[in-house]
């Protein structure tokens, strides 16, 4: 599942996120969801994965990636560009 186009409120996001939770805990498999915005990312997870340059190079729970020490996640998950 892919992120819906821009979210313009907080509150939207909120329950967008909170949809896709309850959706998770109602199934039997998995929920892929890609997103830029890690508030909702660390908020959805239970496992995460980065792509950078058409391989994964962390895949780990939402708290390892809070606390990586690979540059390229760190300064994703920091939001720096």
């Amino acid at each position: 599942m892919d992120e819906p186009s821009p979210v313009s409120t907080q509150s939207f996001a909120s329950v967008i996120d909170e949809l896709i939770i309850s959706l998770s805990e109602n199934i039997e498999g998995h929920i892929h969801y890609r997103t830029h915005e890690m508030d909702s990312a660390f908020r959805i997870a239970t496992r995460m994965a980065m792509l950078y340059q058409g391989t994964i190079i962390k895949e780990a729970k939402p708290e390892e990636f809070k606390h990586s020490t690979n540059p390229v996640v760190a300064q994703f998950v920091s939001g720096e560009h």
